[in-house]
C-alpha cells in the first residue's frame, strides 16, 4: 500500500513538473494545440550544440510509457473479472479480455483524427462518470455500511 500511493504521488510530481516545463517553452497555446507537447518539446531541446536530436528516445519513452498502460489496465481489467465473476484462476479471463481489447482496438476508429474526436466526446460524457459519480456512488455505499457496522 505504501508503494503504491509513493509510487503515484512521484508520478504525479513527475507530471506537473513535466507539464510546467511544457508550459513554459511552449506556452499555453501551443501545450493545447499540439497533439504530443512533449515530442516538440524534445525537438526545441538544444544544449550547446551537444544534445540535439533527441526525438527517437522521447518515441521509445513514449511508446514504452503506452505499453506499461495498457498492461496495467489489461491487468486491473483480468483481476476485476477475475474477482466479478468469482473465478479461482484469473489466468482463465485473460485470453478474453486480450481478444475483447484486440477487437474493441481496431472497430474503435478508423483513423486519428476520428480517435481524437471520438476522445473530445468521451472526456464530456463517459469520463465524469468514472471519476465522480461511480466513486461518489461508492463512498456513500462505504459511509452506510460504516455506519450499519457501528449500530
Amino acid at each position: 500500500m505504501k508503494f503504491g500511493m509513493v509510487a503515484m504521488i512521484l508520478s504525479g510530481i513527475v507530471l506537473t513538473i513535466t507539464i510546467m516545463i511544457e508550459i513554459a517553452v511552449l506556452g499555453v497555446y501551443g501545450l493545447s494545440t499540439d497533439v504530443f507537447p512533449f515530442l516538440i518539446l524534445v525537438e526545441k531541446l538544444n544544449l550547446g550544440e551537444f544534445i540535439q536530436g533527441l526525438e527517437v528516445i522521447a518515441m521509445v519513452v513514449l511508446i514504452i510509457g503506452g505499453f506499461f498502460k495498457v498492461t496495467v489496465f489489461t491487468y486491473a481489467a483480468v483481476i476485476s473479472a477475475t474477482d466479478l465473476f468469482k473465478g479461482q484462476n484469473h489466468r482463465k479471463f485473460v485470453l478474453p479480455i486480450g481478444v475483447m481489447i484486440f477487437i474493441t482496438s481496431m472497430i474503435t476508429s478508423d483513423s486519428f483524427v476520428e480517435h481524437i474526436n471520438q476522445g473530445k466526446i468521451v472526456l464530456k460524457t463517459i469520463f465524469p462518470l468514472f471519476e465522480f459519480v461511480i466513486p461518489l456512488l461508492l463512498m456513500i455505499v462505504f459511509f452506510i455500511r460504516q455506519r450499519i457496522k457501528q449500530q
